[in-house]
């Protein structure tokens, strides 16, 4: 696939052979994404920020092949060209004058290189999933009498335990009143006894 920077169309030649073309010039794609980028407060400065640019103007023109230069070494961002879009021919246009610092938008035909360097362009700013479907009135019911079942069942074991802990200090207090009852009848045996000894003395 041939790309040709360029805004004018031109007619086919008779007896010419033609693969797609694209015969767009997207400078004002760029001047956008750019625009776009500086609204929303997104630094554009040095590899990274021009990287901001290009990516998502790969991204938004997916859909005629664009896409991403393999630069691993030298002025690269996550190990791609920051100003570059790409095809899969490998055909390849410059974006960006002074990219990362005045960041003009161009679409500059910078002529082809190795296709295998060619990368798709990555997701930008992935959809939302749907919202979850909301709960139907007999649903939003069910639910509603679960929860009112669970606590029942806690205010009955509340319940229980204080019946429990009320039987266990009335025994406790019965407990108590035998060994209290138990040591007056002691102590009254006890009283004649010790009179009569110490009458004696």
């Amino acid at each position: 696939m041939r790309i040709f920077a360029t805004g004018r169309s031109h007619p086919p030649l008779h007896g010419a052979v033609f693969t797609m073309e694209v015969l767009m010039n997207h400078t004002d794609v760029v001047a956008r994404i750019k625009a776009d980028l500086e609204a929303k407060g997104v630094s554009l400065t040095g590899a990274d920020g021009a990287f901001e640019i290009t990516k998502r103007v790969a991204w938004e023109l997916r859909a005629e092949g664009a896409g991403l230069l393999d630069k691993p070494g030298g002025n690269n961002s996550h190990g791609f060209a920051t100003d570059i879009i790409c095809y899969p021919s490998g055909q390849i246009f410059d974006i960006l004058v002074s990219g990362g610092d005045i960041n003009g938008p161009s679409w500059q035909d910078a002529g082809t290189v190795d296709a295998s360097r060619y990368r798709p362009p990555m997701p930008i700013d992935p959809p939302v999933p749907p919202p979850t479907p909301g709960l139907s009135l007999d649903e939003l019911a069910a639910k509603v009498d679960a929860v009112s079942a669970l606590l029942a069942g806690l205010d009955r074991k509340l319940d229980a335990l204080a019946e429990q802990s009320n039987a266990n200090t009335e025994k406790i207090q019965q407990q108590v009143d035998q060994a209290v009852k138990s040591v007056e009848k002691t102590a009254a045996a006890a009283l004649p006894l010790l009179g009569g000894l110490l009458g004696k003395h």
